[in-house]
Order: C-alpha cells, then sequence, then structure tokens
C-alpha cells in the first residue's frame, strides 16, 4: 500500500488570505500525523507566499515521520533547504500559476542547472525528487540527474472530463511508473487527487506515496484535520 503524504499548501493560503497567524501549518502537520499521514509536504517559493522560511524551521521540529520541502532550482531557497535538511527535497519548476500548486519541471534550457542542484542536496545527505510530467523524456532527464524519485503529476489524470480520458491517462501514468523503476527511481504521484481517484492511484503497483492536499484540507473544514486524513487513509485501504 503506498504510503500517504498531506500537502500544506491549502493551509498555508488560507493563513496568507486572512493575513493572519492561523491556521497553523505545524498544528495542522502534528494532527495529520495523529490520523495516519506518513509524511508532511510543504513549497518554498521565491515569493515566500503560504510557507515561510521559519515555517520550514518549525516543522523540521515537530514532524516526526517525513518532512518533504517542494523548491524551484533557486540558489537562495536551495540554501534553505541544505541548513535545514528535510528527509526530502522535491525540485519543482520556477515557473508557479496557481499559489495551491507546483508546476512540473521544465529540463529545456535548464537541465544542467536542475542536475547541479540535484547533486548538491544529495551530497548533503538529502533524498532528491523532480516532480515532472508522467512521459518518458521527462522521466529519463531525471534518471540522468540522478534522482531518488520522481513525483508524477496526475493534474491531467484528475481533470479528466470523461471516464475514457482518465483511463487513458491513468494508463501513462503506470507505463511512466514502470519505466522509472527500470532506470532504479522510486515513484509518487502528485496533483489534484480527490478522496476518489487517489484511491484508483493507490491500486497501481509500483506508485510508493501518494500526496493529497486541497482535498484534505476542504473536508477538514467540515470534520476537523484528523478526521480528514483518517477517512483518506480509509478510502485508500478499502480499495486494496
Amino acid at each position: 500500500m503506498p504510503s500517504l503524504a498531506l500537502k500544506l499548501d491549502s493551509v498555508t493560503w488560507l493563513r496568507e488570505g486572512k493575513r493572519a497567524r492561523d491556521p497553523d501549518p505545524a498544528l495542522a502537520a502534528v494532527l495529520a500525523e495523529q490520523a495516519g499521514a506518513d509524511a508532511i509536504v510543504a513549497y518554498l517559493g521565491p515569493s515566500r507566499t503560504g510557507i515561510r522560511d521559519r515555517d520550514i524551521y518549525v516543522l523540521k521540529e515537530v514532524v516526526k515521520t517525513r518532512l518533504i520541502v517542494e523548491i524551484p532550482p533557486d540558489d537562495q531557497i536551495l540554501a534553505v533547504a541544505l541548513e535545514v535538511k528535510p528527509s526530502q527535497v522535491t525540485l519543482v519548476s520556477e515557473n508557479r500559476v496557481d499559489p495551491r500548486g507546483a508546476e512540473t519541471l521544465d529540463y529545456s534550457g535548464n537541465f544542467e542547472k536542475i542536475c547541479e542542484v540535484t547533486e548538491r542536496l544529495r551530497s548533503a545527505g538529502i533524498v532528491v525528487s523532480h516532480f515532472i510530467r508522467p512521459q518518458a523524456e521527462d522521466t529519463k532527464n531525471a534518471a540522468r540527474c540522478k534522482v531518488d524519485y520522481v513525483t508524477l503529476s496526475t493534474l491531467d489524470y484528475a481533470s479528466a472530463e470523461s471516464v475514457q480520458e482518465a483511463e487513458e491517462e491513468l494508463e501513462d501514468i503506470e507505463r511512466i511508473s514502470h519505466l522509472a523503476h527500470k532506470l532504479s527511481m522510486g515513484v509518487h504521484a502528485a496533483g489534484g487527487l480527490t478522496y476518489k481517484n487517489a484511491t484508483q492511484c493507490a491500486e497501481l503497483e509500483l506508485i510508493q506515496q501518494i500526496i493529497v492536499g486541497r482535498a484534505v484540507v476542504k473536508r477538514a473544514l467540515m470534520v476537523g484535520i484528523e478526521r480528514a486524513v483518517s477517512l483518506m487513509r480509509e478510502e485508500m485501504n478499502r480499495k486494496l
């Protein structure tokens, strides 16, 4: 069964929206872990909108499972990651249109920089993943950078407008997960997943971690973060 990671972007987006001190991402992380989350994911971007440097340091202290920090290949942000030393760093695109979601890496014109940042992180003993499209070319580029994992974007799958389209996207994810495995990389899945479609990803043989954020936070508004995480875990277990 894949592990379950909670992404905190929607929590911090709510905090920034009202320019307040809460909801506290660290408290959300602790409650999520108590409810069965296996990892906590936080995005640290150039604008520091949402997660701030202080949040990352606090999360490093309070997270007892695995702290995964998403960053673009930026030297200033890399310095923070190298100092904090989370369990894993996932490299994402520098271009972020939606403040609540990461963009997949674009290797064109930036391949050497991405590989350089990857090497610096791995040399510091940090596990590295690249957030990529479920495509062969991107998967091979990630392997050339010698990453530990690829995090496959499930955005197209999650936004499919028909059952047939969703099935085709899921087949692509499964095919690429096998390619990644052949290239000695582990596989995670993230992007737009909900209580319904996350369970289908969880059934794929080689998916090792499912990352969910917005769907859990929306449910938490009604039932609380602990119950929302527990419900996601129950859905994943029920399908296996």
